[in-house]
């Protein structure tokens, strides 16, 4: 519905029915691909922005599964389940969803449906419906804790021998074979903070650079016309101590989310009053923005008086956007290498 509303009525607003870009940050991204890649969009979406969430990799619950976990949660909090969807409807939000552990436990996701979703594995959908879209897709250095499911207010590792005891355990041969505390080289002091890195490469996370550029890599391969630009935000916000531990750049780096500010150009003086927003994140945003722009305009981020973007194809192309954006091709170092093969090493990953 959404897409039939755009392709109807944006050229009032002076926009091009013909040249849709749907985007979205964390959950927004994830039904952004759901959107673009749906038999129901009929090609009508151009270009795909996905910020924190590639969504390729994922599957879809199956109908059954969905119709079960909504019967429970219905249970738990007092609403009887035999309810019309139009009594379901006129129930307030805070009711229906429940306290914040009921809706934690729930946790509702997309249901496969034949129909809107088409096939119950993303990358299915992707290949069959996805091919002629361009994709620009990345993630913030930080956003994720390791080991997964910790939390992001706390030191996860105190000692660096737990920390290498974790990643052998996590890469099991790819440890000896590549050498791993060699290449990746850790101290006491600077632990903490020098693993986001391998949650941002993707060495420890389904979702992470290392994916999209493999997936950047398997559509060139797999002939798709659509191009695949890929990011990593590194910018750290202004250094003044947040209230909200989840939010401070010396604890969390570029966390999830401040990209926002800058690709969308939001930056204001004393917005908000703990950020005391500098002229290198003034100059950032002016970048992003254009690249942002140029993409939703053309396809490529690229344009005049921009640090060059390369594309993610079968070079492997990234951009490092960082506080001097800067793109790579190929796989620079044992590390790259190490967190592809360990990506590939899963059968359920694509390969052209």
């Amino acid at each position: 519905k959404a897409v039939d509303w755009v392709c109807d009525n944006i050229a009032g607003f002076g926009g091009d029915p013909g040249n849709i870009t749907v985007g979205g940050q964390g959950g927004g991204a994830a039904k952004s691909a759901v959107l673009a890649t749906s038999p129901k969009a009929r090609g009508r979406v151009r270009r795909l922005i996905n910020q924190s969430g590639l969504f390729w990799l994922r599957w879809f619950r199956e109908p059954d599964i969905a119709e079960r976990d909504t019967h429970r949660h219905l249970l738990s909090s007092g609403i009887d389940p035999d309810l019309s969807p139009d009594a379901l409807r006129a129930i307030s939000a805070p009711v229906l969803l429940g306290p914040t552990d009921r809706m934690s436990a729930f946790h509702p996701s997309m249901v496969w449906d034949g129909e809107y979703i088409a096939y119950q594995e993303q990358t299915r959908n992707f290949a069959a419906f996805g091919g002629s879209l361009d994709v620009l897709a990345g993630s913030n250095l930080g956003e994720v804790p390791l080991p997964a499911g910790t939390s992001r207010t706390a030191a996860p590792f105190v000692d660096v021998r737990d920390y290498r005891a974790y990643m052998k355990r996590l890469l099991r041969g790819l440890y000896d074979k590549y050498d791993f505390p060699r290449i990746f080289p850790v101290t006491p002091t600077n632990m903490n903070h020098r693993i986001h890195l391998l949650d941002a490469y993707g060495l420890t996370s389904p979702d992470g650079l290392m994916t999209r550029r493999h997936f950047g890599a398997y559509r060139a391969a797999s002939g798709a016309p659509g191009k695949t630009f890929v990011y990593l935000f590194s910018h750290r916000l202004p250094d003044q101590r947040d209230t909200d531990n989840q939010r401070d750049p010396d604890l969390q780096l570029s966390w999830r989310g401040s990209e926002l500010w800058f690709t969308f150009g939001s930056l204001r003086p004393g917005v908000p009053p703990i950020r005391r927003w500098r002229h290198r994140d003034d100059r950032l945003a002016d970048q992003l923005t254009s690249y942002w722009a140029n993409f939703i305009r053309t396809g490529d981020p690229n344009g005049p008086g921009l640090p060059v973007w390369p594309v993610s194809d079968g070079q492997y192309g990234w951009m490092h956007l960082g506080e001097h954006p800067a793109g790579h091709v190929g796989l620079r170092d044992e590390l790259e290498a190490l967190t592809l093969e360990k990506l590939l090493s899963d059968p359920s990953v694509p390969r052209a």
